[in-house]
């Protein structure tokens, strides 16, 4: 999983009022926890990506992946574009599992 393998590493998208995890669907769907996501995040079918929201849907993919279980020399670095004002996410399709 990208978001899981050695050094990768996550990416949030955040703005001045909420958050979201970026992860490749493909990802997504190997974690198991399709179906649970909820409306409040979003996909970019073009490019093949889900944007999790971080309150309920990211906290449910990283616990799928195990990702507090990992060493952390293999969670690889957190990273974040932060926009001001209301981030382009918000502009795409809600995710409907």
């Amino acid at each position: 999983m990208k978001n899981g393998n050695k050094n990768n590493g996550l990416f949030w998208e955040v703005d001045s009022g909420h958050a979201w995890l970026k992860v490749d669907m493909a990802d997504l769907f190997r974690s198991g926890i399709y179906e649970d996501i909820s409306s409040y995040s979003y996909v970019d079918a073009a490019r093949g990506v889900a944007y999790l929201e971080e309150d309920c849907d990211a906290g449910t993919y990283l616990k799928a992946i195990g990702w507090d279980d990992r060493p952390q020399d293999e969670r690889g670095p957190t990273k974040e574009n932060y926009i001001d004002g209301d981030s382009w996410v918000r502009n795409l399709p809600s995710f409907t599992g």
